[in-house]
């Protein structure tokens, strides 16, 4: 605190103590610690002196031990505050002691406008710089209104000294009367000075900086403090050092001198920046000078508390710090502002952040703010150059035709050809017009066409697979087409059903990467190269040439050249076109000329040719824009609530009149802009807005953009530079997809979108913008990939840190990289919040901020992390069985290869991991339980009162508030102490301040606005994503709205709070408990998110990483206490509110009465609002004379237990002063950068302190009135006085800041009573009766103040100091002095009585409320009922409406089944006790009902989820996930869901996946629904008894006549899961995890390769083409560089299967044909065991053979033998002619006859297997078939009927004949695996 340093011998001053004639030469280095006196030895005078040194400097020792120097040790409190001053006349000045004795007077200036004067300063002086101040100046407080200008001013009162002095006159540059901004007092106390502890007198002074020769009192820089000046007094100073023993000798003779050191306060000039306030440099101080406030341009940055401890407190911060390190104990909230919201200038290149008071240990000392700290942050306009970044662009949609004849390319006439952005017709096969789509390019790919279209518009019930005809007829309106006839002669083309179509990405606007904030691409350094496909058209000349301009500076490129021509009447032909022969194809100019052949002389020529633009500073191949202010567009008509413009590119919407009357307010603006086309503009009519259409037509004022199309090209940042557009990148402009809700600055982009230019829905690309020639489209093809160079701004990485010095201070990271790095932040400081400052900064809401979690952990907290710690290594334990289970699942997929990367997990802590930019995402995340559930929404009705029994309500200032009905005895003294004998005055001092009270009706309002997004303050890892991007759902879809109803519970954990302990409370460790406990995740239990910012209120914790707006409330204010008839004006949150013009009257009582604040929607975040009234207009405490403020709660929760007492309500709390702007309690206060200031003298109350005992009112007591005996007051026309409860400190004294909730009432003296002796005391009474004017104070068990305090001097009290008559419940009484602090008197006290409120224990409360607004009815299943805290411990309140049970209040009550509201009723109950009530404060009552959005999904909304672009669907609740790239391609995809799926409930899963050769992006991509793997009962429909956990998972389908059936291989996936519910009254849906595994391409390669490898050839029952990885085998020629594997496997060039002899075996191979044929095993050279060796049986790979069917034959050469009975013999064989065959038969039937199988005598074969038929002579046949055989007969041969079966009774062998001879079949296709 010392300026300079301190020498070890600071006590000692040899220049005093070692001069003559002390001769003190002690010396510290001799270390001599005692003088020993000896007898005989004579005293000397330097060893008297010596002995004190010795003393003193153990003193000393001790002391910098302890203290610091300059260290105040007892009183000497350091106020800073407000004050006037004025400047005295002066040619007759004031003596030195009149100047001096003035001070602590009342003056006036002869009017009624009176002061106390507070301090003085005599005449400046010429040697201190004062040259042009030669005033005396007083400094003062007014006591009543008015203002002191010019006369003579002049004590008054009582005691008042009679001094006069005139008031300064003429021009004064310091100003004769003002406003002392910081005015210093320093009171009665010791301090720790250069090893002493000296004294110092009570001591004021006013701040000042030296201003043209004059002191300037208005926001000074100046360090105060003490200049310790070391002295001697001798006798003849101070005759009392003569000796005073009268009657000696000695008597009267001078004696020693004494050594003294006077503080004197003083103040001497700084000098540094105002930047960093730490860095100001004190200019001249010396050793003898200490400081105790330093003011920086009117702020007080430092200022001594209390005592400043050296080396004890070193070791404890030293303790501290190695323990605990750096810590906050309350966060420091940050939130971000726009700068001139926060400071009193504009700039637009900086941002504001405010650091909420908090309090935090940086090694190990403690720091703590009490007001708002303030800071810059600049935005990030650091650039730099990025060169050659590649731009990817899509191929886009199309249709490909293959055959020249189904193509026109022209009308017959050749009137019209192709043309980029025409409109043209489209037909399904009936050729029936079906809608519309516009051309955007053809392009020739080998043989065939691709017509490259967009704005696909068809009719409904039409899809792409429908169109079959494409035809320009000139539709002239492409809202409502005319002229949509098939004309065979017109441009067009015809699709087979053949024909490829693709319906993706039509993208033509392309952010450029890492352009986030683009400030230049045209410079000098920045080449960019547009590669475009480009169209042109022309009529070739007799030699078959056509030239084109395709604008200067460019290349042309063959690869993709199509050149096309036709005559009159022909379709079109491809022209094959060598580029290199063309003329001047790369000269500047862009001109080309093609050689078509003379074979094409007179055609019609159209070409599509890929160029590479150069854009140069000189050279722009870009088109521009023109912006139009204030266009006119009549006549504008709605259809169907819109109206079109007939203009596109309009950017902002000015007005809409209709007959002269503004409407727009019923109107919002389609710009018109998709991705892939600027159409028209339209007015659309807001939901529930109606305008007559039967009148006149609309008359719209717009801005917009004209164009310059130049030869086409891209829309840049340069292209508005000329546009008019205000200058800025703020100001681009933003295209905000009404499809997909992205948000793309233009500035930051590439647009090549074509440009909208008639009612027949044609559009241009290029050149004049008219004709739709040189459509100019980017390229997709990357061997020409474009690129561009720019200049942009980059982000930055800033940090707000709390350094070791105890600053405040932001940290810069790098400037100037696209990859910004944090700036690195010394261990030694306290890191508090990471800020990620985009790119050029545009909205404030782009900053990013992480909250580093610092915040302290008390004994509990870590041993609630211990228990946390065990549940969640229990969790994870459980959660590695369960990668164990999914392991397991993977079998499901034998051979399956998961990935390491590209594993999709989402936690459910937020929607970090979905895809938020959707508006269809439309889910609730409970980050607390971690599920998935349906989204919801809010309805939260205001209550009036309605009756109910047993009540007592209290209409007061404060608000309606209810206790239990008291008996008619009402009132029960609590203590009472009527026995007056002294008095004691309540302002002795006549202190006046005028610091008023505001009554808030109400005092809170317990819900948010959900018509405006939240503010996100932490946003770490994107759990609050869905808040941050604040969107709704569609039109028409319930649930999320601006991102409420997307976080389950939200009304606890943002606002009301959420409980802390765990909501599952299962004891493992009781032996009679039966119930298995699971396991839970408890991370958040606690911290909810580390990252988060978090306050615990109550045993709940609240996150306050996101803030909602305040929804509108109206307030009504009463103002009391203020300056009498002053004009006041009305503030909210430091915003001028209420009648700002003229302000608000206050009376003679200092009272303004009730005043009305209407607050509007959406324009304050919630939190704690400062209500203020001021009369100062500007809201500046520093000039204000009167001050009252309150604090609104927009808030769900405060904190009603503080300062250690217990209320329903949050203290009142109040600032020191009416000049100060907070409540200071830091011990040395470093404050940079903020407005606070301190107090001086402020109004201290007269207090009598008592205890409401805790064993005689364990849930305290309700204050009802308090009576007190006045001994004085001043006349009616005095000031007022006021009553309340304080709280006390833990030494007993009334708390300075804190009042109790509805305890304040004033009086005016016509109310007032006074006492005089012998008067009837009960008489003389004066009531301040809280239930009537403030309302019921409740105290729970402690000590209380019960405080008095008046601006008026004339008020007193009487009391008592006799201990024996003391009540019992009466402690203190406390005195207030004129330094700010009280006297404690522990012997007396007041005269004064307490009333308390009495109650039936027996009685039962119903305080009943109707609800307003529409919600009978309102279906609901949880609910919300806020009310205050419940005060009595056993007496809880309960709620109830219609006719269900009671519920508990303040927590979230689920209902099994939905709710209906069936009355508006709500009725609260609860039965006191006899002592105490419980109470229902209306303000905080605050009814939530809660009510989850999902409905049933059919057959028809499963396809349309399917969709690449699923708008269409309608289910409400839907979860998309972010999208997941991967390392390598996958072959398909595990989805794994953990979910409750109750009754009529499921879950539907579906990924979308970006294929290795899928053109366009994955967002172009269809959905594929994903099957179960293992169904289970709730998935398909079933009735599950319980609705416990299941898992399900879930995978693509096999292939199937879908073309986009599998997901083949990818790259990217998403995945998107739709919940339905189909019942009413029903459990709903939730899912507790979700992950997702991609399964490599083993599934059908490696794990096939070993079960099914290379070469294998399967049966497959597919009707289309085969799965991934096998050929059909049709003996089709394949490539060998194709099928490298299955070449060689067959053999390569020896491949058996090749019977093309024209192909190349080395390049080429055929597969086997199986096509109507079975395999047969090999055999070469091996006979079959049974087989007969003849030379047909040896059959190699390749051959064929066989026959379907045979010809009719006999068999000769059978040989049989039988037994009598028709046995045949063992050994026989039957030999047929149909080759080898071997026939083993089985038993016959009689003795002649031969059978296969079972038979009887007439042949009726049983098996129908096979049989045999002999004759008598020559033998028999053998035949497959069943049925009756024939007759025997003696023929010589028999054969079947081949119709019946049946057996020819006549034998003779048919010829001619084939023999169908296969077994029953059915046909498949055998493919084999490649």
């Amino acid at each position: 605190m010392t300026i300079g340093t301190n020498s070890e011998t600071s006590a000692f001053s040899p220049s005093i103590m070692g001069r003559s004639p002390y001769y003190d030469d002690y010396t510290p280095a001799k270390k001599f610690l005692k003088i020993l006196f000896k007898p005989g030895v004579p005293l000397q005078a330097r060893e008297l002196s010596q002995a004190q040194s010795i003393l003193q400097n153990q003193i000393e020792r001790f002391g910098k031990h302890i203290f610091e120097n300059g260290s105040v040790v007892l009183g000497g409190e350091v106020t800073v505050s407000k004050t006037n001053f004025i400047r005295l006349d002066n040619s007759n000045v004031l003596s030195a002691t009149a100047l001096k004795d003035i001070v602590g007077q009342r003056i006036t200036d002869g009017t009624t406008t009176i002061a106390t004067v507070v301090g003085a300063f005599d005449q400046g002086r010429e040697a201190d710089g004062l040259s042009q101040d030669p005033h005396q100046i007083l400094f003062f407080n007014y006591n009543t209104s008015g203002q002191f200008n010019t006369g003579t001013l002049s004590t008054t009162g009582d005691g008042n000294l009679g001094f006069t002095a005139e008031i300064a006159s003429g021009d004064i540059t310091g100003g004769i009367t003002g406003t002392a901004t910081n005015f210093i007092t320093v009171s009665d106390g010791v301090f720790f000075l250069d090893g002493y502890f000296a004294l110092n007198d009570s001591q004021e002074t006013a701040a000042f900086s030296i201003t043209g020769g004059f002191r300037d009192f208005q926001n000074p820089s100046t360090s105060v403090g003490f200049n310790v000046l070391k002295t001697t007094v001798n006798a003849v100073q101070d005759p009392s050092l003569n000796d005073p023993a009268f009657g000696f000798n000695n008597y009267n003779s001078p004696g020693s001198d004494r050594f003294k050191i006077e503080p004197t306060l003083t103040q001497i000039g700084i000098t540094g920046s105002t930047v960093d306030p730490g860095g100001f440099v004190i200019d001249g101080a010396t050793n003898d000078y200490v400081e105790l406030v330093r003011v920086v341009s009117g702020t007080t940055t430092k200022r001594v508390r209390i005592a400043d401890y050296a080396e004890i407190e070193k070791t404890l911060a030293e303790r501290t710090y190695d323990e605990s390190g750096n810590y906050t104990v309350n966060p420091f909230t940050l939130t971000l502002d726009e700068y001139g919201n926060v400071f009193s200038s504009e700039d637009e290149t900086k941002l504001a952040a405010v650091l909420s008071p908090g309090k935090a240990y940086v090694n190990g000392y403690v720091y703590e703010t009490i007001a708002p700290s303030n800071f810059e942050i600049d935005k990030a306009r650091s650039k730099t150059t990025v060169r050659r970044e590649t731009v990817e662009t899509p191929e886009g949609s199309f249709f490909q035709v293959f055959s020249p004849e189904n193509y026109r390319l022209h009308t017959v006439a050749q009137s019209q050809t192709i043309e980029g952005g025409k409109a043209l017709s489209v037909f399904d096969n009936t050729k029936t017009f079906i809608g519309t789509m516009n051309l955007r390019m053809v392009r020739r790919e080998g043989t065939s066409v691709k017509f490259y279209f967009f704005n696909l518009r068809l009719n409904e019930g039409k899809n792409i697979e429908d169109v079959r005809f494409v035809q320009d007829t000139n539709i002239e309106n492409l809202e409502s087409p005319v002229n949509t006839t098939w004309d065979s002669g017109n441009f067009g083309a015809t699709l087979a059903t053949s024909s490829f179509k693709s319906f993706t990405n039509n993208r033509q606007v392309f952010s450029i990467p890492l352009g986030d904030a683009v400030n230049d691409i045209n410079g000098e350094d920045f080449d960019s190269t547009f590669t475009v496909v480009k169209t042109f058209s022309g009529t070739a000349d007799s030699n078959g040439d056509v030239t084109f301009n395709g604008g200067g500076n460019n290349d042309f490129f063959e690869s993709n050249l199509t050149v096309m021509g036709a005559t009159d009447g022909n379709p079109a032909t491809l022209i094959d076109v060598d580029l290199s022969s063309a003329s001047n194809p790369n000269n500047e100019t862009g001109e080309i000329t093609l050689s078509c052949g003379t074979t094409n002389d007179g055609s019609r020529i159209v070409a599509t040719i890929p160029m590479r633009y150069q854009n140069t500073p000189t050279n722009q191949n870009i088109r521009k824009k023109t912006l139009v202010r204030n266009s006119i567009i009549d006549n504008v008509t709605l259809v169907n609530g819109i109206g079109s413009l007939s203009t596109p590119d309009v950017t902002e919407l000015i007005s809409v009149t209709q007959n002269g009357v503004d409407i727009t307010d019923k109107f919002t603006l389609d710009d018109g802009q998709r991705i892939d086309r600027y159409d028209y503009a339209s007015v659309v009519l807001k939901q529930g807005e109606s305008v007559d259409t039967s009148s006149n037509a609309l008359s719209v004022s717009v801005h917009k953009y004209t164009h310059d199309y130049g030869f086409g090209g891209p829309f840049t940042k340069q292209s508005y530079v000329e546009s008019g557009l205000t200058a800025g990148l703020e100001f681009s402009p933003i295209f905000n997809d009404p499809e997909t809700g992205e948000s793309l600055r233009l500035f930051n982009s590439l647009d090549f979108r074509p440009i909208r230019i008639n009612d027949a829905g044609n559009f241009a690309y290029g050149t004049d913008g008219v004709s739709f020639d040189n459509s100019t489209v980017p390229n997709f093809d990357l061997a020409f990939t474009p690129f561009v160079s720019f200049e942009t701004f980059t982000e930055r990485k800033d940090s707000i840190v709390l350094g070791s010095d105890r600053v405040l201070r932001v940290v810069k990271g790098s400037t100037g990289e696209i990859t910004s790095t944090r700036p690195t932040i010394s261990e030694d400081d306290l890191e508090l919040y990471r800020v990620t400052v985009p790119a050029f900064t545009y909205n404030l809401d782009d900053l990013k901020v992480q909250y580093l979690n610092n915040q302290r952990f008390t004994m509990k907290d870590i041993g609630n992390i211990e228990d946390a710690t065990f549940a969640d290594n229990e969790f994870n334990y459980r959660a590695a069985l369960e990668a164990q289970a999914l392991s397991a699942a993977v079998g499901l997929f034998p051979g399956a290869e998961g990935f390491d990367e590209g594993i999709f997990v989402d936690d459910l802590i937020g929607h970090g991991n979905a895809d938020v930019t959707k508006t269809q995402h439309n889910v609730a995340i409970d980050p607390v339980d971690n599920t998935l559930k349906a989204p919801f929404d809010t309805q939260s009705p205001g209550v009036t009162n309605n009756g109910g029994s047993n009540f007592a309500r209290y209409s007061t200032a404060y608000g309606d508030i209810y206790t239990s009905v008291s008996p008619a005895a009402d009132e029960i003294s609590f203590a009472s102490g009527f026995d007056p004998s002294a008095t004691i005055n309540v302002n002795n001092f006549a202190v006046a301040d005028y610091l008023g009270t505001v009554k808030l009706n109400p005092f809170c309002d317990r819900y948010w606005s959900e018509t405006k997004a939240a503010k996100v303050i932490v946003n770490t890892s994107g759990e609050n994503n869905a808040w941050k991007k604040g969107i709704s759902a569609p039109d028409g879809v319930e649930g999320k709205k601006l991102g409420f109803g997307t976080q389950w519970k939200d009304w606890e954990s943002i606002w009301f709070g959420r409980s802390i302990e765990n909501e599952t409370e299962n004891d493992q460790t009781d032996p009679d408990n039966i119930k298995y406990r699971p396991s839970v995740r408890s991370s958040f239990v606690r911290r909810v998110l580390s990252n988060k910012i978090i306050k615990e209120i109550g045993g709940k914790i609240i996150d306050l990483s996101v803030v909602p707006y305040m929804r509108a409330v109206t307030i009504k204010a009463t103002v009391e206490g203020m300056r009498p008839d002053s004009t006041i004006y009305a503030y909210f949150d430091g915003k001028a509110v209420g009648n700002t013009a003229s302000g608000y009257s206050v009376g003679s009582t200092g009272s303004a009465g009730e005043i009305q604040l209407d607050i509007p929607a959406d324009t304050y975040l919630t939190g704690e609002k400062i209500v203020r009234f001021i009369d100062n207009a500007n809201n500046d405490l520093n000039l204000a004379t009167t001050s009252a403020d309150s604090t609104f709660y927009a808030t769900g929760s405060f904190e009603t237990n503080e300062e250690g007492v217990n209320s329903f309500r949050p203290l009142i709390r109040r600032r020191d002063s009416s000049s100060s702007d907070s409540i200071l309690n830091a011990d040395y206060l470093d404050l940079v950068g903020t407005n606070s200031a301190s107090v001086v003298n402020s109004l201290n109350p007269l207090a009598q302190t008592f205890t409401v005992d805790q064993n005689d009112f364990p849930d305290g007591m309700i204050l009802s009135r308090i009576k007190v005996l006045f001994a004085s007051k001043p006349d009616d026309d005095g000031g007022v006085i006021r009553c309340e409860i304080r709280p006390v400190d833990s030494f007993g004294y009334p708390k300075r800041n804190y009042v109790m909730p509805c305890s304040e009432v004033y009086k005016t003296p016509s109310e007032v009573s006074v006492y005089a002796e012998g008067d009837n005391i009960n008489a003389k009474k004066t009531e301040f009766n809280f239930k009537q004017d403030g309302g019921p104070v409740y105290l729970s068990p402690g000590t209380y103040a019960i405080c008095f305090l008046s601006n008026d001097p004339n008020y007193s009290i009487w009391s008592n100091d006799t201990t024996s008559t003391k009540p019992l419940n009466f402690d203190s009484v406390f005195i207030p002095s004129n330094n700010g602090q009280v006297t404690r008197y522990g012997e007396s006290y007041l005269a004064l009585g307490i009333d308390r409120s009495a109650y039936d224990s027996g009685e039962e409360t119903n305080v009943r409320f109707t609800m307003s607004g529409d919600i009978e009815n309102t279906a609901h299943n949880a609910n919300y009922i806020a009310t205050a805290k419940q005060l009595l411990s056993s007496r809880q309140i309960q709620v109830g409406y219609g006719t269900g049970s009671l519920l508990p209040v303040n927590a979230t009550n689920l209902f099994p089944n939905i709710k209906t509201l069936e009355l508006t009723n709500l009725n609260f109950f609860w039965t006191p006790t006899d002592r105490s009530s419980n109470i229902i404060d209306v303000a905080q009552v605050q009814p939530l009902f809660i009510n989850s959005k999902i409905e049933p999904v059919d057959a028809t909304e499963l396809t349309l989820q399917t969709l690449a672009n699923d708008n269409l669907a309608t289910a409400t609740a839907r979860y998309y996930s972010k999208v997941v790239s991967l390392p390598q391609p996958a072959a398909n995809l595990t989805v794994r869901i953990k979910a409750k799926v109750p009754t009529n409930s499921r879950i539907y899963v579906f990924g979308k996946f970006k294929g290795t050769n899928t053109s366009g992006s994955i967002d172009d991509q269809p959905y594929i629904r994903l099957t179960s793997k293992a169904e289970l009962s709730s998935e398909n429909g079933g009735d599950p008894t319980t609705i416990e956990s299941v898992v399900n998972t879930y995978t693509a389908p096999a292939s199937t006549a879908s073309a986009i059936s599998d997901t083949g291989l990818y790259t990217e996936y998403k995945i998107k899961i739709v919940l339905s519910h189909s019942g009413v009254n029903k459990r709903l849906p939730e899912i507790l995890q979700i992950s997702a595994v991609p399964l490599g391409r083993k599934t059908s390669e490696q794990f096939f390769q070993t079960i099914t490898p290379t070469g294998t050839v399967v049966p497959y029952a597919g009707k289309f083409n085969p799965p991934e990885g096998f050929l059909l085998c049709d003996g089709a020629v394949h490539q060998r560089t194709e099928f490298e594997n299955l070449y060689e496997v067959l053999g390569g060039a020896e491949n058996p299967y090749n019977t093309d002899t024209s192909i190349d075996t080395a390049t080429q191979f055929q597969v086997p044909n199986m096509q109507g044929r079975v395999p047969i095993g090999e055999n070469t050279g091996v006979v079959p065991s049974g087989d007969v060796v003849d030379g047909t049986n040896n059959r190699t790979m390749g051959n064929t053979g066989g026959h379907r069917k045979v010809a009719m034959h006999q068999h000769t050469g059978l040989v049989s033998r039988v037994s009598d009975n028709g046995s045949l013999l063992p050994g026989l064989v039957t030999q047929s002619v149909f080759g080898n065959t071997s026939v083993e038969l089985g038993s016959g039937g009689n003795d002649d006859d031969g059978f296969f199988g079972n038979s009887n005598r007439n042949n009726n074969i049983k098996g129908g297997d096979m049989r045999t038929f002999a004759t008598s002579a020559t033998g028999g046949f053998v035949e497959t078939g069943g049925g009756n055989g024939g007759s025997r007969t003696n023929t010589t041969g028999f054969i079947t009927d081949t119709a019946t079966g049946n057996m020819a009774n006549e034998g003779t062998v048919p010829t001619g004949i084939s023999m169908e001879q296969m077994p029953p079949y059915v046909v498949t296709r055998y493919i084999i695996k490649v």
